[in-house]
């Protein structure tokens, strides 16, 4: 069988009305190595917690919604009988290994009917929540969500459900918190908590509740923040009432994270950021001025403690976690960029690089995140440099990657 050298894959979904595939780009040589054809839109994609499969959330028309599940190619495929093949030893620093090719393991469908089907948040990896070990989907018109097992990814398994979980249908996102999950519901304005059973433990009004981020230092600290129509929303732990923090205008939208327990919301009409900080008794909503329509925003993990938004004059900006304040930028286009085909963004899972799809030119950017010349470690000296271009046509859009072992020491960091 064909093998491929590499140390990870970035996987791009190209939403070409043509001819919609799964780009795939093998890692460090920045190629693309293969293109798999979809029928449809590819709305969300997510790597599983092994690396080994690819949950690809469609929507193949208006009256069927498909989950595909492709293989990475990093971990030998799961066998119909036989032998199974060790999985690759984990690489050393440099090494290249041996990649099979990524291939099409199953494609079904995850609902009829009109709907919003997801089961990816906040990172590049499938909705995972640790404490009950099992993936979280949704279905949003149905009011369904999903726990599924990573047996279910395989392609000689079928996807069975072990438990459905129901709410008021309508637009919504699922968030692991703690032994609980949280669900922001944009369409009957309230905040939910969940616990395993799928009983709704709390509700809190959250006027248009549009997105949610959380903050889970331990189980009796844990905090839940909610963008609502001209507040922020906190809950601390289960708490039977949360704190409305004034947040006006325009509304908060989805959160991206800083330094453990900040968050940040921004719009494209706003020329400022919103901070919330959770850290102590008393939560905290600030705004902190930035150069302006901020169209992309990305956390980078790996402990570095900052995020970075991508804005419409064309630069990419990286940011402090904590206080806002700009740390460096890089020019990617001069000509900027059409807010209504805004760019994608993606991070190494050690916030080593950034990745940005340009839609409209069929472009992937691969931008360095490294230490300014004469900064010391761990200080807040960083340059962004651009390292690769590549131009892969069509209409590139979701990424996310599948790391071989032993590259990464934390790849299930998806913050």
């Amino acid at each position: 069988m064909q093998r491929m050298s590499g140390r990870a894959r970035l996987f791009v979904a190209d939403n070409s009305p043509a001819a919609p595939a799964i780009i795939i780009i093998d890692l460090p040589s920045f190629n693309v190595s293969q293109r798999i054809q979809m029928p449809g839109t590819s709305l969300q994609l997510g790597v599983s917690q092994e690396q080994a499969h690819l949950g690809v959330f469609r929507n193949r028309d208006n009256d069927q919604q498909t989950l595909t599940i492709i293989s990475t190619g990093i971990r030998p495929p799961y066998p119909v009988g036989g032998v199974r093949l060790p999985n690759p030893a984990p690489l050393a620093e440099g090494e290249l290994g041996a990649m099979r090719p990524a291939l099409l393991a199953k494609s079904f469908i995850f609902v009829n009917g009109s709907d919003g089907i997801g089961g990816v948040e906040g990172g590049r990896q499938l909705t995972y929540h640790p404490g009950w070990k099992r993936y979280i989907s949704y279905a949003e018109s149905h009011g369904h969500i999903f726990l599924y097992r990573s047996d279910h990814l395989h392609g000689a398994t079928a996807f069975k459900p072990t438990h459905t979980f129901k709410i008021p249908a309508g637009h919504f996102h699922v968030l692991p918190y703690g032994d609980h999950i949280v669900t922001p519901h944009t369409g009957t304005s309230m905040a939910y908590l969940l616990d395993a059973k799928g009983k709704t433990l709390r509700s809190y009004a959250c006027a248009a509740c549009h997105g949610a981020g959380v903050y889970v230092p331990s189980e009796s600290g844990k905090v839940a923040v909610f963008g609502c129509n001209g507040t922020v929303l906190v809950v601390k732990g289960t708490s039977a009432t949360g704190i409305h923090l004034p947040a006006f205008p325009p509304r908060v939208g989805s959160f991206t994270y800083g330094v453990p327990g900040v968050f940040w919301s921004a719009s494209a009409a706003q020329a400022f950021f919103w901070r919330t900080d959770v850290r102590s008794d008393a939560p905290a909503v600030t705004s902190v001025p930035h150069r302006g329509a901020a169209i992309r925003m990305l956390a980078l993990p790996g402990g570095l403690g900052r995020f970075a938004a991508l804005h419409l004059d064309g630069s990419l900006v990286l940011y402090d976690g904590d206080t806002g304040a700009a740390v460096t930028d890089i020019q990617l286009r001069a000509q900027g960029f059409a807010n209504m085909t805004a760019p994608s963004l993606q991070s190494e899972a050690d916030g080593s690089a950034i990745y940005v799809a340009v839609s409209s030119l069929g472009e992937i950017h691969r931008i360095t995140v490294t230490r300014a010349e004469g900064a010391e470690q761990g200080s807040a000296g960083a340059a962004l440099q651009l390292d690769r271009s590549l131009t892969v046509g069509g209409f590139p859009a979701a990424m996310t990657l599948a790391y071989m072992p032993g590259v990464v020491k934390n790849p299930q960091d998806s913050r």
